[in-house]
């Protein structure tokens, strides 16, 4: 049901400025998934946080859309809830439902600048 996910520009580091930041040019990551239906899609993007040698993934907001048949897109960084992240290892976590019947788990990393 949820295929591959790829970025648009195959790089996967988004840089998010301050307001009023003059040498700082802001670039979002857009991440391209194809779904063979319609489905609703949760998607988490989850923080990396690190202590000595363990690491965990702590979830900073979930996403929740509709999706279209075919390639969609998502775009991380540029408003909303994603446009506030902090610099740091994440990744993105994604699922799609129709029904009672859920895809495989598909994940993404990508850093924060």
């Amino acid at each position: 049901m949820l295929g591959v996910l790829t970025t648009a520009s195959h790089t996967r580091a988004v840089r998010i400025c301050r307001r009023r930041s003059r040498s700082c040019t802001p670039a979002a990551l857009t991440v391209v998934y194809r779904l063979d239906r319609a489905a609703d899609v949760s998607v988490a993007v989850q923080r990396r946080a690190c202590a000595g040698s363990r690491c965990r993934y702590t979830t900073r907001t979930t996403l929740r859309l509709h999706a279209r048949p075919g390639a969609n897109r998502l775009t991380i960084g540029a408003r909303g809830a994603t446009a506030r992240l902090t610099a740091g290892g994440y990744r993105l976590w994604i699922v799609a439902a129709k029904a009672s019947a859920l895809s495989t788990t598909r994940t993404l990393s990508f850093r924060v600048r």
